[in-house]
């Protein structure tokens, strides 16, 4: 029952005791309609403090504050795509350095990738950034906080896997005879 509801009842309520005579030109309508007016205003700050309070819900200042919380603003990404990086960045624990939690978290920052672990090292092949204008350096120290300090991360921000290569029907010697230049090897993927 909203607060509104609640002061129409009441209404109902004096009224039906008899004690108060309640019509439109009566001072105790116009004090409780003042009430009503002021409770509308009460019970629309409480949903927009209930709908920001949690994550699922939040829309702006929910979202604002708890990026500023995890130290990553990311108003330039779609409103569920800042929901989500910021339930997976909160959900984060000392456990999660398997390769499945480590691709997790980096979506938690905007970095949809794929890893890849190697006894030395962590190969990440970045697929896309939810922030396309965001430097390399800024993409690896974002990522930073979520990799075992023990192995290094050696990002690749190529759109073509090798394995994209590896799957041609050329060889490489083909692949060289067609003379292209790296980009244009990169965007063709190999045809």
């Amino acid at each position: 029952m909203t607060l509104v509801e609640i002061l129409t009842r009441m209404m109902t309520i004096l009224g039906q005791t008899g004690l108060y005579r309640i019509t439109d030109d009566s001072f105790i309508k116009a004090e409780l309609s003042a009430y009503a007016d002021g409770l509308k205003q009460l019970e629309k700050e409480l949903e927009f403090l209930r709908r920001e309070r949690f994550l699922p819900t939040a829309e702006s200042d929910g979202l604002v504050k708890m990026e500023s919380i995890t130290g990553r603003e990311m108003e330039f990404a779609a409103l569920q795509d800042r929901r989500d990086m910021l339930l997976y960045r909160l959900a984060v624990t000392p456990n999660d350095f398997t390769r499945p939690k480590i691709e997790q978290a980096l979506a938690a920052v905007g970095i949809e990738a794929n890893v890849t672990e190697f006894p030395q090292r962590l190969y990440i092949n970045v697929i896309r950034l939810l922030n396309p204008n965001i430097s390399r350096e800024n993409i690896e120290s974002a990522a930073a906080p979520f990799l075992p300090a023990h192995l290094p991360g050696e990002f690749d921000f190529l759109p073509q896997r090798w394995e994209v290569f590896d799957n041609q029907e050329m060889t490489w010697a083909q692949q060289d005879a067609l003379d292209r230049n790296w980009t244009e090897f990169e965007e063709y993927g190999g045809n």
